[in-house]
Protein backbone atom coordinates (compact mmCIF):
# COMPACT_ATOMS: atom_id res chain seq x y z
CA UNK A 1 0.00 0.00 0.00
CA UNK A 2 2.69 2.56 0.75
CA UNK A 3 4.70 2.03 -2.58
CA UNK A 4 1.06 2.80 -4.55
CA UNK A 5 0.61 6.18 -2.21
CA UNK A 6 4.23 6.81 -2.98
CA UNK A 7 4.06 6.13 -6.81
CA UNK A 8 0.52 8.69 -6.66
CA UNK A 9 2.70 11.52 -5.05
CA UNK A 10 5.44 11.29 -7.62
CA UNK A 11 2.54 11.29 -10.39
CA UNK A 12 0.86 14.27 -8.44
CA UNK A 13 4.84 16.23 -8.34
CA UNK A 14 5.64 15.75 -11.81
CA UNK A 15 2.13 17.11 -13.01
CA UNK A 16 2.62 20.39 -11.12
CA UNK A 17 6.42 20.34 -12.13
CA UNK A 18 6.64 19.80 -16.05
CA UNK A 19 5.27 22.84 -16.83
CA UNK A 20 7.81 24.81 -14.94
CA UNK A 21 10.81 22.62 -16.87
CA UNK A 22 13.01 25.50 -19.09
CA UNK A 23 11.88 24.81 -22.65
CA UNK A 24 15.12 26.88 -23.60
CA UNK A 25 17.39 23.85 -24.04
CA UNK A 26 17.37 22.01 -27.95
CA UNK A 27 14.79 19.41 -27.39
CA UNK A 28 15.97 16.19 -26.88
CA UNK A 29 14.37 14.48 -29.73
CA UNK A 30 15.70 14.36 -32.96
CA UNK A 31 14.58 15.35 -36.65
CA UNK A 32 17.16 14.05 -38.51
CA UNK A 33 20.72 12.57 -38.73
CA UNK A 34 23.35 14.67 -40.92
CA UNK A 35 27.08 14.55 -42.04
CA UNK A 36 28.18 17.89 -42.74
CA UNK A 37 30.73 18.29 -45.42
CA UNK A 38 32.50 21.17 -46.55
CA UNK A 39 32.34 21.57 -50.12
CA UNK A 40 36.05 23.05 -50.73
CA UNK A 41 37.78 20.26 -48.96
CA UNK A 42 34.85 17.56 -48.91
CA UNK A 43 36.20 16.79 -44.91
CA UNK A 44 33.52 16.31 -42.66
CA UNK A 45 32.41 18.57 -39.61
CA UNK A 46 33.78 15.75 -36.76
CA UNK A 47 34.89 15.67 -32.94
CA UNK A 48 38.94 14.57 -32.59
CA UNK A 49 39.18 11.30 -31.73
CA UNK A 50 35.51 10.93 -30.77
CA UNK A 51 35.85 12.52 -27.30
CA UNK A 52 32.33 13.44 -26.63
CA UNK A 53 32.32 16.38 -23.81
CA UNK A 54 31.17 19.84 -23.24
CA UNK A 55 34.12 22.28 -24.37
CA UNK A 56 35.62 19.38 -26.89
CA UNK A 57 36.75 21.67 -30.08
CA UNK A 58 35.08 21.02 -33.60
CA UNK A 59 36.88 20.25 -36.22
CA UNK A 60 37.07 18.40 -39.92
CA UNK A 61 38.17 15.03 -40.62
CA UNK A 62 38.44 12.75 -43.67
CA UNK A 63 35.16 11.21 -44.56
CA UNK A 64 34.47 8.78 -46.85
CA UNK A 65 30.42 7.38 -47.38
CA UNK A 66 31.29 3.87 -46.70
CA UNK A 67 33.56 4.61 -43.20
CA UNK A 68 32.06 7.11 -41.52
CA UNK A 69 33.21 7.87 -38.05
CA UNK A 70 30.41 8.00 -34.79
CA UNK A 71 31.58 11.43 -34.42
CA UNK A 72 31.11 12.60 -37.86
CA UNK A 73 26.90 12.10 -37.33
CA UNK A 74 25.21 14.55 -36.14
CA UNK A 75 21.57 15.38 -35.30
CA UNK A 76 20.04 18.28 -37.02
CA UNK A 77 17.58 19.35 -34.75
CA UNK A 78 14.97 22.17 -35.16
CA UNK A 79 14.29 25.54 -32.85
CA UNK A 80 11.16 25.80 -31.74
CA UNK A 81 11.36 29.53 -31.34
CA UNK A 82 13.12 30.70 -34.31
CA UNK A 83 11.66 28.99 -37.69
CA UNK A 84 14.63 27.84 -40.51
CA UNK A 85 17.18 27.39 -37.55
CA UNK A 86 18.23 24.60 -36.11
CA UNK A 87 20.79 23.25 -33.60
CA UNK A 88 23.69 20.60 -34.67
CA UNK A 89 24.02 17.83 -32.04
CA UNK A 90 26.06 14.87 -31.72
CA UNK A 91 24.67 11.77 -31.84
CA UNK A 92 26.31 10.22 -29.04
CA UNK A 93 25.00 13.26 -26.68
CA UNK A 94 21.95 15.14 -27.52
CA UNK A 95 22.56 17.78 -24.30
CA UNK A 96 25.67 19.07 -25.72
CA UNK A 97 25.43 21.62 -29.16
CA UNK A 98 27.75 23.08 -31.57
CA UNK A 99 28.38 26.37 -30.39
CA UNK A 100 30.17 29.59 -31.60
CA UNK A 101 31.51 32.94 -29.70
CA UNK A 102 29.81 35.98 -31.66
CA UNK A 103 32.04 38.07 -32.93
CA UNK A 104 35.04 35.52 -32.95
CA UNK A 105 36.65 33.44 -34.64
CA UNK A 106 37.08 30.99 -31.85
CA UNK A 107 37.42 27.74 -32.91
CA UNK A 108 33.51 25.84 -32.68
CA UNK A 109 33.52 23.79 -29.42
CA UNK A 110 30.42 21.49 -27.94
CA UNK A 111 28.38 23.03 -24.96
CA UNK A 112 25.33 22.21 -23.16
CA UNK A 113 22.09 23.44 -25.35
CA UNK A 114 20.15 26.05 -23.68
CA UNK A 115 20.64 27.79 -20.80
CA UNK A 116 24.29 27.00 -20.80
CA UNK A 117 25.28 28.32 -24.04
CA UNK A 118 27.89 30.95 -24.29
CA UNK A 119 27.26 33.37 -21.97
CA UNK A 120 24.19 32.12 -21.41
CA UNK A 121 23.06 33.42 -24.83
CA UNK A 122 21.05 30.37 -26.93
CA UNK A 123 21.42 31.68 -30.47
CA UNK A 124 25.40 30.92 -30.67
CA UNK A 125 24.07 27.44 -30.99
CA UNK A 126 21.74 28.32 -33.76
CA UNK A 127 22.05 27.78 -37.11
CA UNK A 128 20.53 27.95 -40.66
CA UNK A 129 21.27 26.39 -43.98
CA UNK A 130 20.82 27.76 -46.68
CA UNK A 131 20.76 24.94 -49.42
CA UNK A 132 20.91 26.89 -52.53
CA UNK A 133 24.40 28.97 -51.50
CA UNK A 134 25.72 26.09 -49.26
CA UNK A 135 26.03 28.59 -46.55
CA UNK A 136 25.59 27.47 -42.61
CA UNK A 137 25.01 30.93 -41.08
CA UNK A 138 24.83 32.07 -37.17
CA UNK A 139 22.27 34.36 -36.11
CA UNK A 140 24.83 37.48 -36.32
CA UNK A 141 25.24 36.97 -40.01
CA UNK A 142 28.68 35.32 -39.77
CA UNK A 143 29.04 31.82 -41.69
CA UNK A 144 30.54 28.69 -40.69
CA UNK A 145 34.31 28.55 -42.01
CA UNK A 146 37.57 26.40 -41.77
CA UNK A 147 40.83 28.90 -41.99
CA UNK A 148 42.39 26.19 -43.14
CA UNK A 149 40.07 24.98 -46.22
CA UNK A 150 41.59 22.23 -47.28
CA UNK A 151 43.66 20.76 -44.65
CA UNK A 152 42.56 17.49 -42.87
CA UNK A 153 41.87 18.17 -38.67
CA UNK A 154 41.84 21.66 -39.18
CA UNK A 155 39.50 23.93 -36.53
CA UNK A 156 35.89 24.76 -37.71
CA UNK A 157 35.18 28.24 -36.37
CA UNK A 158 33.12 31.14 -37.92
CA UNK A 159 34.05 33.93 -39.91
CA UNK A 160 32.11 37.25 -41.91
CA UNK A 161 30.40 36.01 -44.89
CA UNK A 162 32.35 36.31 -47.93
CA UNK A 163 33.27 34.75 -51.58
CA UNK A 164 35.14 32.10 -49.42
CA UNK A 165 35.37 28.33 -50.84
CA UNK A 166 35.62 26.96 -47.09
CA UNK A 167 32.73 28.57 -45.92
CA UNK A 168 30.29 26.07 -48.53
CA UNK A 169 28.78 23.42 -47.09
CA UNK A 170 26.89 20.21 -47.79
CA UNK A 171 24.04 19.01 -45.57
CA UNK A 172 23.71 15.26 -46.21
CA UNK A 173 20.61 13.21 -44.51
CA UNK A 174 21.82 9.93 -43.59
CA UNK A 175 19.95 6.90 -42.61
Amino acid sequence: MRSRKRYALVVVLLTFIAPWISTAAASASTSGRVIVENNNSNFCMSVPGDKIYAGAPINQYTCESDSLFPDQYWYEEPSSSHSGWFYFQPQQNNTLCATYVPGSTAEITLQYCGVNAANGNTNTQLWHYDYNSGELATMQGWSMSVPGARTDVEPINIYPYGPYPDQYWSVISVP
